[in-house]
Formats: C-alpha cells, sequence, structure tokens
C-alpha cells in the first residue's frame, strides 16, 4: 500500500499533497502540472472504493477521488498523511482481516480456513454451523462468517467474506459439455502463475528459489547445492512445468470436445485449435527484486522470463489468440508503467517489448490514441501539442491496448465482432490517460454494435471500471490476483484462481463464446473449475494427472 501510495508523489519531495493525489496516477511521459483543472464527477462515487478489500489500486482510488472531492484554492497544497488515510479507509470497509478483535491475534481468514489454527472454540462456531445447516435442510440462515461475528472473532473478514458484499449473486450456467456440434470458441481462463525460474522444491515457502540464482542456471531446479528433477512441493510459486501441465490440461480436455470425425471447425483444422486463452496477469515469482535474484539485473531477468513464457504460448496458441493483462507481480513489483524514470522505465519497457514482439499486442485495429491531457483536465491550461500514438505505442506506455477476437471468423461464424479491452490496474482508475482510452474504446465497440470483455489484474478496479452507459457492451470481466475463485456473478465478473501453488484454489476456468449464450462467458465454481490438487502433488512431477 505504501508503494502505491508514494506513486502519488509527483514532484519526488517524499510528501503528497491534496493537488498531487488529485491527479492520480501518472503513467510514462506524463508531466506533472501544478495548476488545478480536476474535475471531481471523473469516476465512479466514493461508495464504491469504500467497499472494497485492502489493496493497492483500490487504496489509491479512494485516496484520489477523496481529493478530488475536497480540494479548492486553499487546501490544495495540505500534505495527505498515509497513515491517517489507511485508518480511515480501513474502517470504511469495515475489514478486520489485518486487526482482529481475538487476544490471541488469530485472524477471521485463519479461523475459517479449513486446516487453520481448530480451536475449540473454534470448532463448537464450526458445529454451530453446520447444525443450522442440517435444520434447514442446508438453506444457510447464517453463513459461517455471520457466527464468527456473532461469538466476537471479527466484525468482518475481508478475504473469507468478501463475497457478502457483492449484490451481484453467482449466476448458474450449464456445464461445459462434450458435443458433436462444435459451434462455440473454448477459452483457458488462467491467471497469476507466478513462476519461478530457480526453482528449490524443499523450500517451504511461497518464494521457493534458490540461493545462487545466476542468469546461467535459470529454469533449472536445485536442492541446496546440486541439481535435481523438478518435483512439486504443493505450496510454493512453481517452476514453469506447472504452467505448462495445466495447458496440457486444457489441450487434453479441448480436443475431447471435438467430433473426432469433424475435421475442421470453420477454416481450421481441428488438429491444430486451441481456442482462446486470456491471462489476468502476475507472470513473475514474488519476490523477483533484487537482492532476491542474485546479482541478476531485474530488466534482464523480466526479459528473459516473458521470453520463455511468450515462447511457450506461442507454441500453443496464435498470437493473435492471446490476450494478456498486466499484474502487480508484471514488470516493476506494483508499479508497471507508472513513470519513465529509470528501473521503473527499463522493467516495464522490458516486460512490454516481449508482448509486441510476439504480436500478442498489435496495430490490427488501426487506432490511435491522444496521449495529451484531456478531460477532466482541461487542457486549454497546458502548451503541450497532442501527441498521437498507435495502439502499440499507448500500449508500451499504459499497459492498455483492445484487440478484436477472431476477427475473420474463422472459429465460428460471429452475428456482431468481439473485442477484448487490457486495462493495466495497477494505474488504478485515476489515470486519466487511461481512462480516456477506456472510454474511447467503448464508444468504439459501441458504433461497430459489438460486446467486450474486460480484462484487469485487480478485482476491486475491475468491478468498478465500466460506467453504467456502457455496461450493456460487457460480454464478461475477469481478474486474478486473489489466488481465489468464484463464478461469475450477474455483472458477469469472474473471479479467476491462481496456477501458483501458493494459492487458496490452484485452477483455471474453461469458457465458451457462443451466440446462443449473447456471447456472454459465465462459468461456475462447482462445475467449469479444473483444479490441481496441492496436497496430492507434493513429491510428485507437473503433469496433466495432477488436474481434474
Amino acid at each position: 500500500l505504501l508503494i502505491s501510495f508514494n506513486l502519488l508523489d509527483h514532484d519526488k519531495d517524499s510528501v503528497v499533497s491534496i493537488h498531487e493525489a488529485s491527479i492520480g496516477i501518472l503513467s510514462r511521459n506524463q508531466i506533472y502540472h501544478s495548476k488545478i483543472a480536476i474535475s471531481n464527477d471523473s469516476m465512479n462515487s466514493l461508495t464504491s472504493f469504500q467497499e472494497s478489500v485492502p489493496d493497492g489500486p483500490a487504496f489509491i482510488d479512494y485516496i484520489v477521488q477523496s481529493a478530488r472531492l475536497t480540494i479548492n484554492n486553499d487546501n490544495m497544497n495540505n500534505i495527505i498523511s498515509f497513515e491517517e488515510e489507511l485508518k480511515k479507509y480501513l474502517l470504511n470497509t469495515d475489514c478486520d482481516d489485518l486487526i482482529p478483535i481475538t487476544s490471541d491475534n488469530i485472524t477471521c481468514h485463519d479461523i475459517v480456513t479449513i486446516n487453520q489454527k481448530k480451536t475449540i472454540d473454534y470448532l463448537s462456531v464450526y458445529n454451530e454451523f453446520n447444525h443450522i445447516l442440517d435444520s434447514n435442510n442446508n438453506n444457510k440462515a447464517l453463513s459461517l462468517c455471520d457466527l464468527l461475528t456473532k461469538h466476537n472473532y471479527c466484525r468482518f473478514s475481508c478475504r473469507q467474506c468478501v463475497n457478502k458484499k457483492d449484490i451481484h449473486p453467482s449466476i448458474n450456467p450449464d456445464p461445459i459439455v462434450i458435443s458433436n456440434d462444435f459451434n462455440y470458441i473454448p477459452v483457458l481462463i488462467s491467471s497469476d502463475w507466478h513462476v519461478e525460474p530457480w526453482y528449490e522444491p524443499s523450500t517451504e515457502t511461497t518464494v521457493a528459489r534458490y540461493s545462487y540464482a545466476n542468469y546461467n542456471n535459470m529454469w533449472e531446479c536445485f536442492d541446496s547445492t546440486y541439481q535435481i528433477d523438478c518435483i512439486l512441493n504443493g505450496l510454493s510459486d512453481p517452476p514453469i512445468d506447472l504452467i505448462e501441465s495445466h495447458i496440457l490440461s486444457y489441450e487434453s480436455l479441448i480436443s475431447s470436445m471435438i467430433n473426432s470425425s469433424k475435421r475442421f471447425i470453420n477454416n481450421v483444422e481441428s488438429d491444430s485449435f486451441h481456442g482462446l486463452l486470456f491471462y489476468g496477469g502476475d507472470t513473475q515469482a514474488h519476490d523477483y527484486t533484487s537482492p532476491y535474484i542474485g546479482d541478476c539485473d531485474e530488466a534482464v531477468a523480466i526479459g528473459d522470463l516473458m521470453t520463455r513464457v511468450a515462447d511457450l504460448l506461442t507454441s500453443y496458441w496464435d498470437p493473435l489468440d492471446i490476450f494478456l493483462t498486466p499484474g502487480n507481480n508484471d514488470g516493476p513489483h506494483n508499479s508497471i508503467f507508472s513513470s519513465d524514470e529509470g528501473d521503473v522505465y527499463s522493467r516495464s519497457e522490458a516486460w512490454a517489448e516481449v508482448i509486441i514482439s510476439s504480436g500478442i499486442v498489435n496495430n490490427n485495429l488501426n487506432l490511435f490514441y491522444d496521449y495529451a491531457y484531456t478531460s477532466p483536465i482541461d487542457d486549454s491550461i497546458f502548451d503541450d501539442d497532442d501527441i498521437f500514438m498507435t495502439q502499440t505505442e499507448f500500449f508500451s506506455h499504459t499497459g492498455y491496448y483492445i484487440k478484436e477476437i477472431d476477427e475473420n471468423n474463422k472459429y465460428i461464424n460471429k452475428t456482431i465482432p468481439l473485442y477484448v479491452i487490457s486495462y493495466n490496474t495497477n494505474l488504478g482508475l485515476t489515470n486519466i490517460v487511461q481512462q480516456n482510452a477506456l472510454l474511447k474504446d467503448l464508444e468504439y465497440v459501441s458504433n461497430n454494435n459489438g460486446g467486450v470483455y474486460i480484462l484487469g489484474h485487480h478485482p476491486e478496479v475491475t468491478k468498478n471500471l465500466i460506467p453504467s452507459k456502457y455496461q450493456y457492451l460487457i460480454k464478461g470481466m475477469f481478474s486474478g490476483h486473489t489466488h481465489e475463485a468464484a463464478s461469475t456473478n450477474k455483472k458477469l465478473f469472474t473471479q479467476v484462481p491462481a496456477i501458483s501453488q501458493a494459492a487458496d484454489v490452484t485452477g483455471y476456468y474453461i469458457g465458451k463464446i457462443y451466440e446462443d449464450n449473447n456471447y456472454e462467458i459465465i462459468v461456475s465454481k462447482s462445475k467449469d473449475l479444473i483444479e490441481c490438487n496441492n496436497d496430492l502433488s507434493i513429491g510428485l512431477p507437473a503433469s496433466i494427472d495432477l488436474w481434474s
């Protein structure tokens, strides 16, 4: 949270003023102007951020919107206190995972997680919960979170009970079926791979990294000082073998869905048909920074990692069929594209160059973006000339892009054009340039009578992203980050689990795009989640047999 807060220190004087906060996070080559011309209606209501979990981008959006609602000529230079803003934010979120009431410092998340600190009191609560289920024929009169609140364990749990605040309950879609009439595009929906290039299986922490990491021993596995086979430990960021195994698992399921007697799907040979990849970001393992990666330069190590991953992806999919978004563990930690200064620039550039050179982001729509300050800042007060950028140029400055799905109808005969918008949630909802691009592209989709899928890594940003006037365009919204899984809700938002084994759920979804469902992607955790049993994987090499 502090790293994100410091992104608002635009004049680099080690403090953040109300005016600096009102500007929001700047992206590459944006210049901070100390003139006040900020609109306070440029974002959704402040309430939406008060209901967020304590995450960097959501926290910053809360601060920025607060500044925009209160700024005037008298207070614009007043200093904002990080500690005070954090206290107000946590009080407004009703979240006590960080400040449990119990004297033994057991958080709500510890209490409700299976196999975690089962105290006698906790067991009595859990038995009461089961009794309520039995007496009501599994119709929950109280949730486990409600019972924990009743017994004074906590006021609210931001991790376990965040869905309690979701006024849009999950949809129960039809499960994936093996059909002889292959009239839809399958989609591998995956996130948070956290690939560890120097995997040490014997380590029992989130980061299982060989201590002598260098360029020459990337993609090898070690135990203490010698090389070993890459076996899984069931609880850490994984070797790339696990990433490939989940792709192979998806491949196996897709091949079973295609009628063996049907050689072609429209113009595509069935043997080479892989559908689409929607990837929610966070490719780097945790702590992918100096000194944790030995003497490796971070920008070089990021480029090497992304090259290996891009080579893997393009060996299965056409780059036109790959859609991804940057996470907080992509490029510079928590700050990709947030500055053109030094390390942030070089690490962002290293990440983006691979994505562009591999053809995943392109200029096929021939769109151009105005990079000058525009609404909600009145650009008449600035002397800057407008800077128009191509799609790839704009992506290399912001991490944002739009791309069409199956533009030539080679997979299915779509009746409307479909697009994916990738939004860099590390910049929050307050970066003016990215917000303007989003509005421009939503209008573009609307003018083409199309539909759009939204990829954004942080769920609390993604959920608040789309203005109500464009909600009818949405065919699906996807985020990772939390390492948890949830079914698609009525706003078509899906919480995508992680592939990393350092997760509450290690798994992925298979979605379907087809006309009969209005091209909406709706998945169910109980029916469409392909999961890796981490406990059963311990001591085994990664393989498709681990996924079920």
